[in-house]
């Protein structure tokens, strides 16, 4: 996943928009790409955020984070 920074990440958690995607792992929050029963993580990302030409998320596929 590309971001210019993690702040919009950190948002989206601080939110709650994450909440069905996190787990938690040796103390660490780790996401859950394809989290069973609910849409890809990259499709609900592009369901939620503002749509901006720059956003790079648009443009790719997210595999790993």
């Amino acid at each position: 996943m590309s971001y210019k920074s993690r702040s919009t990440l950190y948002r989206l958690k601080r939110d709650g928009w994450l909440d069905d995607y996190l787990i938690n792992v040796n103390g660490k929050d780790m996401l859950k790409f394809h989290p069973r029963g609910k849409q890809k993580l990259s499709d609900h990302i592009m369901g939620i955020i503002q749509w901006r030409p720059s956003n790079p998320i648009r443009e790719q596929n997210l595999e790993i984070f």
